[in-house]
Parts: structure tokens; C-alpha cells; sequence
């Protein structure tokens, strides 16, 4: 009789096992993620962006729109990567889309390494300085509106 019941107990647990194992190999298989984006459309205009006079655009470090259309160029100026001291033209542009044309600038006097720029949905102006270990947040027409980190004071 003990012999049955442990019969029976192992048999059920190789047919509860079974099918288990079964009704994994019957699940749908995952669907496939496509590990490509869908190319950007876009139109290279030559000369697009005018720089005001006397300005020349730097290295650019980043780049965003505005829900106006507006493109906002933050660039190192005249200066590069290791830059050791604070850039006193403006840094950052915000460009018509349509036309190229800069409405305003601003950043003289305030970074060391710029580094990135994006753009909130309320449209305000993130940017970064690397070298200043710094996050700061300007409003749509450039006033500073906070600054996150202490920098090298």
C-alpha cells in the first residue's frame, strides 16, 4: 500500500511536470523589438544659420527646439574642450527655424565647458558645463531662472 501511494505521488508530480513543460512550449513568442529608428526627414540648407555680426559660431554642444520653431545652439565661442577660463561672448543662440536668422543671444560671462542644451515642455533652456560641474535653467528669452550645482567657487 505505501509503495502504491508513492507510486501515485510520483507519478502525478512527472504529469503535473509534463505539462508544465508542455504549456511553456505552447506560449506565443515575444514579438520582436526593431532595433532601428525610422529615418529623420530633413533638408540641408545650405548658409540656414546667419550669426550675428561679429560672432562666430564655436564648437556646438548642443541643439533643441522650442514648440516656436525656435533652434536653440549652445557653443563653446572661441574657445575648446580644456578651456580654463569663463567665455565672455554669448553661448547660447536661439535661431528662427524658418529663417536662420539669430533673435537672441546670451551665456557671456557664465560657462567654462559647455557641454549639452535641451528644451522643456514649457520651453524653458537646460544646459550644462562640464567644467563648472553646473545645470542651469534659463527661460525661454534667457533669463536664468536657477542654477544646480555649486561650481568651483
Amino acid at each position: 500500500m505505501r509503495r502504491t501511494s508513492e507510486t501515485r505521488r510520483i507519478l502525478a508530480c512527472a504529469v503535473l511536470a509534463g505539462s508544465l513543460v508542455a504549456g511553456a512550449g505552447c506560449a506565443d513568442e515575444p514579438t520582436p523589438r526593431s532595433t532601428s529608428a525610422p529615418a529623420a526627414a530633413y533638408e540641408v540648407v545650405p548658409q540656414w544659420l546667419k550669426p550675428p555680426a561679429g560672432q562666430t559660431l564655436g564648437e556646438a554642444v548642443g541643439v533643441g527646439v522650442d514648440s516656436h520653431n525656435h533652434v536653440f545652439v549652445f557653443h563653446r565661442a572661441d574657445r575648446g574642450w580644456g578651456n580654463e577660463e569663463i567665455i565672455d561672448k554669448p553661448t547660447i543662440w536661439m535661431v528662427e527655424g524658418e529663417t536662420g536668422e539669430v533673435l537672441a543671444s546670451w551665456g557671456e560671462n557664465v560657462f567654462l565647458v559647455p557641454h549639452g542644451l535641451g528644451v522643456d515642455k514649457n520651453d524653458h533652456v537646460w544646459v550644462t558645463d562640464v567644467g563648472l560641474d553646473q545645470i542651469f535653467e534659463f527661460s525661454h528669452d534667457g533669463a536664468l531662472l536657477q542654477t544646480i550645482g555649486r561650481g568651483h567657487e
